[in-house]
């Protein structure tokens, strides 16, 4: 009785835990988009529904914290990240309310030449940014305070995990019946330009690379909570069709990343072989490896072994022109990058606090529009770089914060290893990939979009993880609330 007590009150917090994560992501994603964003399932949500929403997920957050979770236990960088995210809170909503209706300002152009550009922000606009705002605050709150402090925080995490990992496996299951056509036309002919690449039952092909990199990081984080078991090597080996989804996107970044992240995985494993002094195991699966990739490089570079059935695989399957592809798609971000810094210098006020979220894109997208002569089509206010958006919404001021999350997470990850040393040193690659990604993609830690979002998950998860363990075992001083 005590058992079946127990699975319901996990799975009743599970499933709470995912009808907000998922009304969340709606909300951000459907508050933002405009006609200009093509393949959306659905229509923008109107201002009287992005209220009520606010208000469900605020009620659900609420419940959450006062009926589930008996006692909320803050630490003293518990405290701090209340503190700043109330700071961010408090001056956004300042900031936006005293946004002008319509200001002029000179903006550089591409070409060098200064020109007037005109920002108008409607009220609708404006609540639309204050509770996007609130929705997003609460949603951090939730995410970092609240769920750790629930008694089966670890299990569920476990839960959530595994569920990422199964729907990317369902995706690639869903893209090979339904785009099958697709696929073995890639596998036929190789990669076109102007081809048709799979994008699952996402809306585009980069958002489902995204997400199917996200789920591979997850993976790993399953390979290294089970890396005692013989059952971590499925985990290894599950890669392989989540990184096979991936490159058919020829989404080069993801790609880049996947392979890092395989590698990374593999040759610590080879490392771990080595201290432990399993040398015949660790010489076999040297040979094997390298031997594969010499294999590979031979039949793709030299002209003899070109000419072959594996060679001419090779040749489609990596044109000469992705490359060039790679480098096209490098300078169109560049040129947005510079649109969106050209406008943020233009005002000061906008350099120090940022014009505010969702106000920035529509303000950013005003901008572009304006030098171009026309709307630009492919993506509503992409920055294509996170550390930009967030430096667009928040200023100088929050680029210092956002920063300063970062090193807090480093300096806990160095006083948890002790737990964990091999978990603590994945949360910390996995960060790395998270940063190198928000590089080149409009991702940003636990903010503004869906995409952003699950992307931090693979490695705020399982630093909670690890923090989680850390704090069962005592270390850390707390503040209890009585």
């Amino acid at each position: 009785m005590k058992r079946i007590k127990n699975l319901t009150a996990i799975l009743t917090f599970f499933l709470l835990t995912v009808l907000i994560v998922g009304l969340t992501f709606f909300f951000l994603e459907q508050s933002i988009i405009t006609k200009v964003t093509p393949g959306y399932y659905f229509n923008p949500i109107s201002l009287s529904t992005q209220i009520i929403f606010t208000i469900i997920v605020l009620m659900l957050i609420s419940i959450f914290s006062i009926h589930f979770v008996k006692r909320i236990r803050l630490s003293i960088n518990g405290v701090l990240i209340v503190s700043l995210l109330v700071a961010t809170l408090v001056m956004t909503i300042v900031n936006v309310l005293s946004i002008p209706e319509s200001r002029t300002l000179s903006v550089k152009f591409l070409d060098g030449t200064f020109h007037d550009v005109i920002l108008t922000l409607t009220p609708a606009k404006r609540v639309t940014s204050i509770l996007t705002l609130i929705i997003n605050i609460a949603f951090i709150y939730f995410i970092i305070l609240v769920l750790p402090n629930h008694p089966n925080f670890l299990t569920i995490i476990k839960f959530f995990v595994a569920t990422i990992a199964l729907v990317s496996l369902a995706a690639i299951v869903y893209s090979l019946v339904t785009e099958k056509e697709v696929i073995l036309n890639i596998l036929k002919h190789g990669y076109s330009r102007n081809g048709e690449v799979p994008s699952s039952f996402f809306n585009n092909r980069n958002p489902y690379a995204s997400f199917l990199l996200s789920s591979q990081v997850m993976m790993v984080f399953l390979y290294y909570l089970t890396i005692r078991k013989k059952s971590h090597y499925l985990y290894f080996w599950l890669q392989i069709p989540i990184m096979f989804g991936i490159f058919l996107t020829f989404s080069k970044t993801n790609i880049i990343l996947s392979l890092a992240l395989f590698f990374f995985v593999f040759y610590r494993h080879m490392w771990h072989l080595y201290k432990k002094g399993h040398y015949r195991r660790l010489t076999i699966q040297t040979i094997i490896s390298s031997s594969l990739l010499i294999i590979v490089f031979l039949f793709r570079v030299m002209p003899p072994l070109e000419t072959t059935l594996f060679g001419k695989f090779l040749h489609q399957m990596i044109p000469e022109e992705i490359f060039g592809v790679g480098v096209s798609t490098v300078d169109t971000r560049i040129k947005l990058w510079k649109y969106a810094i050209s406008l943020i210098v233009a005002s000061p006020t906008t350099l120090l606090i940022g014009d505010g979220t969702h106000i920035a894109r529509y303000f950013y997208q005003m901008r572009i529009d304006q030098e171009l002569g026309h709307t630009l089509t492919y993506g509503f206010g992409d920055y294509h770089n996170g550390t930009i958006e967030v430096l667009h919404t928040f200023g100088l001021v929050g680029v210092a914060l956002y920063a300063l999350t970062f090193i807090i997470i480093v300096a806990l990850i160095i006083r948890r290893r002790k737990v964990n040393r091999s978990l603590a040193f994945f949360v910390f690659i996995s960060m790395l990939i998270f940063i190198a990604r928000s590089q080149t993609e409009s991702l940003s830690m636990l903010l503004f979009k869906s995409e952003g979002i699950m992307a931090s998950f693979t490695f705020i998860l399982p630093f909670l993880y690890l923090n989680k363990i850390a704090h069962n075992e005592g270390f850390g001083k707390t503040i209890k609330k009585r």
